[in-house]
Parts: C-alpha cells; structure tokens; sequence
C-alpha cells in the first residue's frame, strides 16, 4: 500500500470517527430535548393538577361558606321567630295581666262606693255605667276631691234621667272635678261600648220600674237629702 492510499485510509477512518461522535452528540443532544420536553410537558401537567385541586378546593370552601351563611340566617331567622313569639306571649300576659289588674280595680272601686251610691240613688248601680262612675269616684277622692259631700248636691241639681243616670252624674262630676276624668282606653272604651250597647234595654226596663215606684223614689230624694244636709252639717 503506498503512503498515499495509507493516507487516505486514514482520512477515511478519522472521518468516520468524527461522524459517529458528531452522530453520538446529535443523539444525546435530541435525547437530552426530549427528556427536557418530557419534563415540561410532566410539570405544565402537574401545574394544570395543581390548578384544578386549588379551583375544587376554592369550589369547596365556597359552597361551604354558602352552607354555613344558610344555616346561620335559618338559624338567626328561628331565633328572631322564638324571640317575636316569646316577645308576643309576654305582651299577651301583660294584656291578660292588666285586664285582670283592671276588672279587680274596678270590682273594688263598685264595692267601696256601692253602697253610697245606692243611697243617693238606688239606680245607679243598676246600669252598665255604674263602674265607669264608681271609677270617677275613685279618682276624684285620690285628688283630695270630697266625693261624700260633693255628689248629693250634684245629683239633686236636675233629676237624673232615667236612661244611664250613672253617666249623667259622671259628666257632672267631670264639669265640678275635672280629676275625675280618665283618657279612656280605645279598646276599653269599645268594649264598654258594646257592653252598654247590650245592657240598655235591661237599664231602662229597671229604671223605669224603680221611677214607678212612688216609694222607692221617695226613699232615694230622702237619702238624697240627708246625705246633702249631713253634708252641710259637717261644712
């Protein structure tokens, strides 16, 4: 072989050899890209997980918020109708409470002045306008008013009527002492009302029976009278 065919050779085994290195090198390098793109492609995957996780469990904690601000206004909402209930019931009992408070009042302001009335006139507690008069009666003695001197005179300024003499004295009783009168309560008032309404015709049927009595109206001027002049006496 001569020296230049034994170059040649060389050349050509050198070439070689750089190509299988170049050939080498190229592998690794696309090995390296693809390893490389499989890591990026695996961390964009496990990020997209991680997004996905972090959108459930903001999903999660949403709804969660939603259920318990739902089960607190229901909660709220039973509360504020136990304390309406409970408000509404004490309200009632007070109602029930002053209405008994007020019949007890008036049941003792009838007996305390019942018989003083029937002395100065038997009719007067025979309507459903006795109490509100027994009630004036009250009122006008706490104000220092001298009920047991005061009312035979105003009873004998004008002859009671027949129908509701015991409001007709009232109103005499409010223009003399004005202490006596009471701002009426609406629904009391109604009540009354009604109450007078469906006891007028049994007030009048009795005081027409007593003003037919001679006797009994008789007796009712003399009481009349001496309660007057007894009066007088002690002035």
């Amino acid at each position: 072989m001569s020296e230049h065919d034994s170059a040649a050779e060389h050349g050509t085994r050198a070439a070689a050899s750089l190509i299988q290195a170049a050939a080498g090198a190229g592998q690794t390098v696309l090995q390296q890209a693809t390893q490389r793109r499989r890591e990026e492609q695996l961390r964009t995957q496990q990020a997209d997980r991680d997004r996905q996780q972090i959108d459930r469990d903001i999903q999660r904690q949403a709804e969660q918020a939603q259920r318990d601000a739902q089960r607190h206004a229901e909660q709220a909402a039973r509360d504020a109708q136990r304390q309406a209930e409970q408000a509404q019931r004490q309200a009632e009992q007070a109602q029930r409470d002053a209405q008994r408070h007020a019949e007890q009042g008036a049941r003792e302001s009838q007996r305390r002045w019942g018989r003083f009335a029937e002395q100065v006139d038997p009719r007067l507690t025979l309507g459903s306008d006795w109490p509100e008069l027994a009630a004036a009666f009250d009122r006008a003695h706490e104000a220092g008013y001298d009920v047991l001197d005061r009312i035979g005179p105003l009873a004998l300024e004008e002859e009671l009527p027949v129908l509701r003499p015991a409001e007709e004295l009232r109103h005499r009783l409010a223009a003399d002492c004005p202490a006596s009168i009471s701002e009426p309560d609406p629904a009391t008032a109604a009540a009354a009302g009604t109450a007078a309404s469906q006891s007028a015709a049994d007030s009048v049927t009795q005081a027409q029976t007593h003003q037919q009595n001679p006797q009994n109206r008789a007796a009712a001027r003399q009481l009349t009278s001496d309660i007057s002049h007894a009066g007088g006496t002690r002035r």
